[in-house]
């Protein structure tokens, strides 16, 4: 990937808050960032603790709500939530299917995942009446996090679980799209770290927020045909 000149996906300002923690942690709260990934799923290890979904659920801020108490990255959150186009044959898709569902998800305002996936994630949300979502904050979703890691052990923002009716997790899907999940864990340890931000801020300039829709439609998809919904 080369170095992207000039991101049009309002992510222009964005080597504070982000920088530094995107790259070591995958946009996840510093709290943790430096854990070694070889704790994960090793033998004399505890258990994550299980999240009480319902309770996250009942304390979660709309979207919205949430929109208005943004602090870092402002702007990108409004203009991408003002920008974000959804295709229509998602949005058929999704209202074809049975039930209601609920998205919870983990977000850090400063973070480039985040203010790219769910501004679009919210537009999607809108425009389907059996779906909802409702976002808590990194301090508040830190046990969703540690249910709930990246391939290479992280805990990481976004993290968005699917609850159905009886709030039992359904689906999840975590801080970004598995091409350009892959496309990073292939590139961290090779290429310099700022080459390494260049590149995921290209393809999501490319993408502009459809990949990571398409990715939670088919999971929402799946859990409505009892399959499962987790990456």
């Amino acid at each position: 990937m080369r170095r992207l000149q000039r991101p049009s996906l309002h992510l222009a300002p964005v080597l504070t808050t982000c920088l530094a923690v995107v790259l070591a942690a995958g946009c996840a709260t510093a709290t943790r960032a430096d854990e070694p990934v070889a704790r994960r799923g090793a033998g004399t290890d505890p258990a994550p603790p299980t999240p009480d979904v319902e309770a996250l659920w009942a304390e979660a801020l709309t979207f919205n709500s949430y929109l208005d108490g943004v602090r870092a990255r402002r702007d990108a959150w409004h203009g991408n939530y003002r920008d974000a186009v959804v295709d229509d044959e998602l949005v058929e898709r999704l209202r074809a299917l049975p039930g209601r569902y609920r998205l919870l998800a983990v977000s850090l305002d400063g973070c480039t995942d985040s203010v790219v996936n769910i501004p679009g994630l919210a537009r999607l949300v809108e425009r389907v009446p059996g779906l909802e979502l409702r976002i808590v904050d990194a301090g508040r979703g830190r046990a969703l996090m540690e249910r709930h890691r990246t391939p290479d052990g992280r805990t990481a923002t976004p993290t968005i679980v699917l609850l159905d009716g009886q709030f039992d997790v359904v689906g999840c899907w975590v801080e970004r799209p598995a091409a350009l999940q892959n496309w990073y864990l292939e590139n961290k340890g090779t290429l310099p770290i700022e080459d390494v931000y260049a590149g995921l801020i290209e393809w999501y300039d490319a993408d502009r927020g459809r990949t990571a829709l398409r990715e939670i439609a088919a999971m929402v998809e799946a859990a409505a045909n009892g399959e499962d919904a987790c990456r």
